[in-house]
């Protein structure tokens, strides 16, 4: 059983699903924080940032578990590729929402002297 392929073995995919599954929840708290006052411009910013790195991530996974499949299907593999796939789930799922959440409310004003009200 060949575990490796240039570099990327089956446990650094395991790794990056595990990866995968921490930046899923940070994501969760972050559309939680939509909408209160932590929401602000520069919130924005990075929680774009982190989608972004997610979004690379999962590009990452996908490449390395098709290469990892083309010389190895191992079940090990196919386990971790249905962890893949259901974490990607999630992740699309919550950046749907993020997405909408953004659309239909506005940052909070970063200074002190202007209160931002919101209809939700």
């Amino acid at each position: 059983m060949n575990e490796t392929l240039m570099g990327t073995s089956i446990k650094d995919v395991g790794r990056n699903i595990q990866q995968l599954s921490r930046d899923n929840k940070k994501l969760e708290r972050y559309l939680n924080s939509i909408g209160t006052s932590s929401d602000t411009e520069q919130f924005r910013l990075k929680l774009k940032d982190e989608i972004h790195e997610t979004t690379t991530l999962v590009k990452s996974l996908l490449s390395n578990i098709q290469d990892l499949k083309s010389v190895d299907n191992s079940n090990k593999l196919q386990r971790l590729e249905k962890q893949f796939l259901e974490q990607y789930t999630k992740l699309s799922q919550v950046t749907k929402t993020i997405k909408n959440r953004l659309e239909s409310t506005k940052p909070s004003s970063s200074t002190n002297g202007n209160n931002n009200t919101r209809s939700l």
